[in-house]
């Protein structure tokens, strides 16, 4: 398995500063995916060619990917911080199918202007796309992000 030379992010992350910096939700999905719990400061820790390889995934679900990025995350923690990775239970991956639009995504649409989140749209995003709204959607308050990835998504014009 071999990770792609640049990463994978999208337009809105893209937009910050300095976009790994901070963990881009192509990275969370697979740290969800694999159990696995990653604080800021390991992230921060860890050379940016290594941030810019982990996040070079596009997220799907594919076993070998899933554990390519388990070994390598795995590594370069122990390679720069020493330390083991906190595991945890896998996180809410199953929402991501395909079938019912997520109460959150909903609710979080209609705080944007989006009244109705078709179940063709919702099918029509890709595993990451649909990872990055049940994400962004999960707190209550209105989300910029949130209204950036359905314009990028093409939800929202």
């Amino acid at each position: 398995m071999t990770f792609a030379s640049s990463p994978y992010l999208f337009s809105f992350e893209r937009a910050h500063s300095d976009p790994l910096a901070f963990i881009p939700l192509g990275v969370r999905f697979y740290l969800d995916l694999c159990g696995m719990r990653l604080t800021l400061a390991q992230w921060q820790a860890l050379p940016e060619p290594r941030r810019a390889q982990l996040a070079s995934l596009e997220p799907e679900f594919d076993a070998a990917k899933s554990s390519a990025f388990e070994s390598l995350l795995t590594a370069a923690i122990l390679d720069v911080a020493g330390g083991a990775i906190e595991r945890q239970a896998p996180e809410g991956v199953g929402e991501l199918a395909p079938g019912d639009v997520p109460e959150s995504v909903i609710s979080q649409a209609a705080q944007h202007g989006v009244d109705a989140l078709s179940l063709k749209a919702w099918s029509g995003l890709s595993v990451g796309q649909r990872y990055a709204l049940t994400k962004l959607a999960r707190k209550a308050r209105r989300s910029d992000d949130f209204a950036a990835a359905m314009t990028e998504f093409g939800i929202k014009g």
